[in-house]
């Protein structure tokens, strides 16, 4: 039988994410596919017994039943890292996401054991966090990574808020990347046509949605099957925003 889907934009407000979600279930859709789920209270308990089959795409949240799809967000962390000290770097500073998002702290994580394994130290004040990874964000954090003591000479950063950055640091005359160096964890439409393309990590997204379907259907087919988690092995996509430095 047909199936005809539903798209709902919910631009980070918990409370059109609840709508979205409590109407599925009043309503007993066929699933959800879902890009985020955010850590409301009220969320948290409808998502406790929710009665249609939930796949999460990009996001993971621990503890809940739910199938997911995501990158593999520490080798992202990793990776990029891994990349910069490649082109020389070792002053490398960290704009993540919130604090409290399992993806900045996946992404996180995989940075600072790729510095440390470099014999690179990581300070506390070089891990920098947005509540929200959007293109303003990058823009205003600009002002704290030029306050940054040594000042870095690549960065490490997240989706839209890496083209923010990359703007904000063109706009003051720090150069991109002969002054600083910026790679992004996501590749995104704003990194890909930035001022200064962005070097950024891929994942191929036509394959984990066509997955996310197949996922979906087979939930329903085996309601008490395992959960289970699908991770995506990021690529590099080079563009003009990362300098080699002489050593």
């Amino acid at each position: 039988r047909r199936k005809q889907p539903l798209v709902g934009l919910t631009h980070f407000s918990a409370d059109r994410e609840y709508a979205y979600l409590n109407m599925a279930a009043e309503r007993h859709f066929f699933g959800v596919i879902t890009f985020t789920i955010g850590s409301s209270d009220k969320t948290a308990r409808l998502l406790r017994h929710y009665p249609c089959p939930l796949v999460m795409l990009e996001r993971y949240l621990p503890m809940k039943r739910i199938d997911c799809l995501h990158a593999d967000y520490y080798k992202i962390g990793f990776d990029c890292a891994t990349y910069l000290i490649e082109h020389g770097h070792t002053r490398i500073a960290f704009v993540g996401g919130s604090s409290t998002s399992t993806i900045t702290q996946d992404k996180s994580l995989g940075f600072a054991d790729c510095m440390h394994a470099h014999g690179l130290d990581v300070p506390e004040s070089h891990l920098l966090h947005l509540e929200r990874s959007s293109y303003m964000s990058g823009v205003d954090i600009v002002d704290r990574i030029l306050e940054l003591k040594p000042r870095p000479t690549a960065l490490v950063t997240s989706n839209d808020a890496s083209a923010g950055i990359v703007h904000e640091l063109m706009r003051r005359g720090i150069r991109v990347p002969q002054n600083m160096s910026v790679i992004s964890g996501e590749d995104t439409p704003l990194t890909q046509n930035a001022q200064v393309p962005i070097t950024s990590m891929s994942i191929d997204d036509a394959q984990m949605c066509s997955d996310a379907v197949k996922t979906l259907f087979k939930r329903r087919r085996q309601p008490d099957a395992p959960f289970t988690h699908t991770y995506y092995d990021p690529e590099i996509r080079e563009r003009a925003s990362v300098m080699t430095l002489q050593r």
